[in-house]
């Protein structure tokens, strides 16, 4: 599995959460590229490391920095931006668990 790191990276270039156009995701990664220099290589190199266990099958689309062409279904993990209730949710469970545990 890869890190949360890792798909932090892979969220940040090919925004795989979110339904972009062709258009809109050569911008966004021209754009992130300029404030993120490594986020290509980096974001290439965590795509290359869940790439075995992803569904690929060949397709119209270049596969970053190897030349071959792929398209990928990638399961989100983790989630780029934070949710407020689902996170005061975990934290009440915690707390709950806690005092549970001490009582």
């Amino acid at each position: 599995m890869l890190s949360p790191t890792g798909q932090i990276l892979i969220h940040d270039f090919y925004e795989p959460s979110k339904p972009l156009t062709d258009v809109q995701l050569r911008a966004h990664r021209a754009a992130i590229t300029k404030l993120r220099a490594s986020l290509p290589h980096q974001g290439g190199k965590a795509f290359v490391r869940i790439a075995p266990f992803l569904d690929v099958v060949p397709a119209q689309l270049p596969s970053p920095g190897r030349g071959k062409l792929y398209v990928a279904k990638i399961a989100i993990l983790v989630t780029p931006q934070i949710d407020p209730a689902r996170l005061a949710k975990i934290l009440i469970e915690v707390m709950r668990e806690r005092l549970d545990h001490n009582m």
